[in-house]
Order: structure tokens, then C-alpha cells, then sequence
């Protein structure tokens, strides 16, 4: 799931500011299906690893 967020955000990004980006409404189908499905993945997990993992996206190693 971890990879899922930044490459999200890329997309994100690129629908907002780049005026040649287009994407297909299949793409972003599957795009919704991927988000939704990690978003069940990760409330499924025990609070604790929910807790650890958002600690890990929030913070940077140093």
C-alpha cells in the first residue's frame, strides 16, 4: 500500500497542472478500485500497525 500513495499523489498532480495529461476513465476506474481496496486492507488492519504505518508515511527516516 505504501506505494500506492506517492504514485496516487503523482497522478493527482499531474490531472491538476499538467494541461496535456489525460487519463482514460477506465485508468481512473482502476485507479478507484486500487484506492478502495487498500483503504479496506489497511481499516481491517489492528490499530496499532495502522498507527506504525501512517508514523512511517508522516516521518522521514533520518
Amino acid at each position: 500500500m505504501a506505494p500506492l500513495i506517492p504514485r496516487m499523489q503523482t497522478k493527482r498532480h499531474l490531472a491538476d497542472y499538467d494541461p496535456i495529461c489525460s487519463f482514460t476513465a477506465q485508468e481512473v476506474a482502476d485507479d478507484i478500485d486500487e484506492c478502495e481496496a487498500a483503504i479496506q486492507t489497511f481499516m481491517a488492519a489492528p490499530e496499532a500497525d495502522r498507527r506504525a504505518f501512517v508514523a512511517f508515511v508522516l516521518f522521514r527516516l533520518r
